[in-house]
């Protein structure tokens, strides 16, 4: 559900800025996602923002809240997004992992 929902917003985002930039203008003009995802460890989520993809055979793992994630498949075709990379800063100030 978490990674529909922001595979969704980034499309959003994606089709406004090419709506609203006028031709010959990048189209990755910058972008900041911020938000509690209500997850730890490796999940789609995060996958999906610092990779642009979450594959089929992506599997969450490192949250001690949810059972049986490493056999879960998230979704069945591959999930891209075309905002472009993201950059998880807290990660990059404080060495964590969202």
């Amino acid at each position: 559900r978490r990674l529909s929902q922001v595979h969704d917003a980034l499309d959003r985002v994606r089709k406004q800025r090419a709506k609203a930039l006028p031709k010959g203008h990048d189209p990755r003009a910058p972008c900041v996602v911020c938000g509690d995802f209500n997850s730890q460890g490796s999940t789609a989520v995060r996958e999906l923002l610092l990779r642009g993809e979450v594959l089929p055979s992506f599997r969450e793992s490192g949250d001690p809240t949810e059972r049986d994630q490493a056999g879960t498949a998230l979704t069945s075709k591959p999930k891209r997004q075309g905002v472009g990379a993201f950059t998880d800063v807290y990660e990059r100030v404080e060495g964590g992992c969202g």
